[in-house]
């Protein structure tokens, strides 16, 4: 495959996933570090589906998770010190919505504590096969020492879409927030579809997941 446009992009991988062998039909620059931002948030919701078997269970967002997140900048979702949440709300807010104070909350429930789960992550990546990627943190903050290339990404990627239930959740453009101990029920709708805010004609209809996300640097 050829493209029939310029590509501004540093770095790209076109899979074909029609094809069973998942050939790479284009490509540039596949293994060229590069800071993954909120695609980071595909290995936590990964590590998170693997490892908790009733996604119903219920947790609190701890003083330590808020400070994590809220005041960064970062998308968030808006949970409050003490509120609960079952993992699977956890979940789509994740995915859904990019919600980095929701990614802390599953970071310090699946692994105990946040420097544990990102240690699950990195041992999941290289489980899978990604020789060239290093997280720090399991929504994808900036840190210099948080990238992953292409080609990683794309092995990421191919094992996500493999579990149903990953696919359900990316797939949705909104979420219904049940009521918890500190809220009303509330909608929060995909970033996803806003990558580029003020330009329409980048939505794509056929597009169904499963992440964007974009850092400064």
């Amino acid at each position: 495959y050829k493209p029939d446009r310029k590509i501004y992009a540093e770095a790209y991988m076109l899979i074909n996933l029609d094809d069973d062998s998942y050939p790479v039909v284009a490509q540039k620059n596949i293994d060229e570090r590069l800071y993954p931002a909120s695609l980071t948030k595909i290995v936590t919701a990964m590590v998170t589906l693997e490892n908790v078997k009733d996604v119903s269970v219920k947790t609190k967002m701890s003083q330590a998770a808020y400070d994590a997140s809220v005041g960064t900048g970062a998308q968030v979702a808006g949970i409050t010190v003490g509120e609960e949440l079952s993992v699977d709300t956890l979940l789509y807010l994740t995915m859904v919505h990019s919600a980095c104070d929701a990614c802390e909350v599953l970071a310090e429930f699946v692994g105990g504590t946040k420097e544990n789960f990102v240690k699950m992550m990195n041992d999941w990546v290289k489980k899978v096969g990604c020789n060239d990627t290093n997280f720090t943190n399991p929504s994808g903050l900036h840190d210099d020492n948080h990238y992953t290339t292409a080609r990683d990404m794309g092995i990421m990627a191919e094992y996500a879409m493999d579990l149903p239930r990953f696919m359900d959740i990316v797939s949705q453009t909104y979420h219904i927030v049940p009521a918890t101990n500190m809220q009303e029920e509330r909608r929060l709708d995909t970033t996803n579809l806003m990558m580029l805010p003020g330009y329409p004609d980048y939505y794509y209809q056929y597009v169904t997941g499963i992440k964007t996300g974009w850092p400064d640097q």
